[in-house]
């Protein structure tokens, strides 16, 4: 079961599950709140918020979680996404790097290059998301979703995130990481790596399903190359049983690490 695998994974990471019972829990799915000094150099240790600023946080509200040490709420343009959460749309991904993190965002050109670089390599047949009700083939993909008018919108709003995040919180542009992913009317199109749980500098993110071309998931490959991490601490969970339409990290369940313990919650889908 998928959820048993997630709770496997947390439990070698130290932590326990427990299921959301405050409204805390429930607002904080749809934040993220990285320590950092801003570009005028004052220092955030207990975080800045960052929230979709179409997202609409029940039971809490980022003003009333700004204490003296803390800054006014970023607010990223989420309005592209369906589900508009941030998840989709942004992590935080440990990094030893001098703010301790680097930003992974969705990116559609990097998915359209690996399958640009499968198609002039002569795989255009090879299968992405073998298994699935979705399999197609690297050149349909391509031509019916990676050059469309939604994935490159997408990238636009992607440097704009980049832009404001460098702004607000003083990041340098070697910050951030492009994750392949691509989008239909908001929604993945494919198992979205930045939809990802990072619990104590491990990473548990969604097998991306890619071709398979010389035995190796040119997909998945690359997003290790891009993350930089040890293979110990970056594992790929296969999420085809998740959904049976682009399987998503948390296609069934909505996972937030607290402060001590991680909440497990069903998604309203």
């Amino acid at each position: 079961m998928f959820e048993e695998q997630v709770i496997a994974w947390l439990e070698e990471c130290g932590v326990g599950p427990q299921e959301p019972g405050s409204a805390y829990v429930r607002s904080a799915y749809c934040m993220q709140s990285p320590p950092v000094t801003d570009a005028a150099g004052q220092h955030y240790p207990q975080g800045r918020i960052i929230i979709g600023h179409t997202t609409e946080a029940e039971g809490a509200n980022p003003e009333e979680q700004e204490p003296e040490q803390q800054s006014a709420t970023v607010k990223l343009d989420i309005s592209w996404l369906a589900d508009a959460n941030i998840r989709e749309a942004l992590a935080l991904l440990p990094a030893d790097t001098p703010t301790g993190f680097r930003v992974a965002l969705p990116s559609p050109r990097a998915a359209r290059l690996l399958l640009e670089r499968a198609l002039l390599e002569g795989n255009p047949d090879a299968v992405v998301f073998k298994g699935t009700a979705n399999a197609t083939s690297v050149s349909a993909l391509l031509e019916e979703v990676a050059f469309s008018e939604e994935s490159l919108r997408i990238d636009s709003i992607v440097e704009a995130t980049k832009e404001l995040l460098q702004q607000e919180l003083g990041l340098k542009p070697g910050d951030f990481i492009e994750l392949p992913a691509l989008f239909i009317e908001g929604k993945p199109a494919m198992p979205n790596p930045v939809n990802c749980l990072v619990c104590n500098r491990r990473v548990l993110m969604p097998s991306p399903n890619g071709p398979i071309i010389d035995g190796i998931d040119i997909i998945e490959a690359a997003i290790r190359h891009k993350v930089g991490l040890p293979e110990s601490t970056l594992t790929f969970i296969d999420t085809r049983c998740a959904s049976a339409d682009a399987p998503r990290m948390m296609g069934l369940f909505g996972v937030t690490v607290v402060q001590h313990g991680v909440a497990i919650e069903e998604n309203a889908e």
